[in-house]
């Protein structure tokens, strides 16, 4: 009975060390106390930042070909979001694609394409 209690504890032990390793092993691999620095103007100072952002995390989801066609993308900023969306080409049917991108971080907080 007891030496199933500890297996019991020592797997319980071993299956939330193996749960948590990647956290643990990103701790002792990153400094982030040394490395945080973030820019005055945010890691997405402008327009053109955000939009090259946005191609780049939706070309791979929509295709290049399908972005390509909704140039130029156009970007604005709000509340500390930069909200870039494509252009519906004439004649066409169908929607845009809408990226959200935050300002400070440059976290791509949505992407999506409207139909």
């Amino acid at each position: 009975m007891k030496s199933s209690l500890v297996v019991s504890v020592c797997l319980v032990l071993l299956f939330c060390g193996i749960l948590n390793l990647p956290n643990a092993l990103y701790a002792l691999g990153s400094s982030s106390e040394k490395h945080s620095f973030i820019p005055e103007n945010g890691m997405v100072p402008d327009q053109e930042t955000a939009i090259k952002i946005a191609e780049a995390v939706s070309n791979p989801i929509y295709g290049k070909e399908k972005i390509e066609s909704e140039k130029p993308l156009r970007a604005k900023l709000a509340k500390d979001v930069w909200h870039v969306s494509g252009n519906l080409p004439k004649g066409s049917v169908g929607g845009i694609v809408e990226v959200e991108i935050a300002k400070e971080t440059g976290c791509v907080l949505r992407v999506s394409h409207s139909k």
